[in-house]
């Protein structure tokens, strides 16, 4: 959000020798153009695939992967505890974190996940996160743990 991680388009500010090409470098993820956090978390065909894959699990089918979109989904909630909010939360947090380790690893480790994959794994670790809170007991909750593939009685009260 804060538009802080070394991202290509970053480094081109620094001072680099005058012999070096950085007109190849691509993003990791797509291969289209230099990564920036725009492309890299939303615009790139990859992470772009991803957010389609899991944003359905929050009630966000219709939000397109732009992040003032989904800033702008998220900002009339505010500070709220609902169900929706926070899992929201928790899976855009996740989601970031796991894309910029994919980009990561293709670019110093040479190691390629399938966006399947990656959504597996923002999927599991959000629903461990999930078991970590206690949800009252409402339809909401219930509805989303439905969509979670959780225990619809898992850390309830009232």
């Amino acid at each position: 959000m804060r538009r802080s991680l070394k991202t290509q388009n970053k480094l081109r500010q620094w001072d680099i020798a005058p012999t070096t090409d950085i007109t190849q470098v691509r993003c990791s993820l797509c291969g289209t153009q230099p990564d920036s956090h725009e492309h890299l978390f939303f615009e790139c065909s990859y992470s772009s695939k991803v957010w389609t894959l899991i944003r359905g699990l929050v009630g966000m089918d219709a939000v397109p992967p732009v992040l003032d979109n989904i800033s702008a989904w998220f900002q009339p909630m505010g500070n709220k505890r609902t169900i929706q909010n926070i899992v929201g939360k928790i899976l855009f947090a996740t989601a970031s974190y796991f894309i910029w380790l994919e980009r990561n690893n293709r670019l110093f480790k040479n190691n390629r996940r399938t966006s399947e994959e990656l959504r597996d794994a923002i999927v599991v670790t959000v629903r461990l996160k999930l078991t970590t809170f206690r949800f009252k007991n409402k339809a909401k909750v219930h509805s989303l743990f439905s969509l979670w593939k959780m225990p619809t009685s898992f850390r309830l009260y009232g």
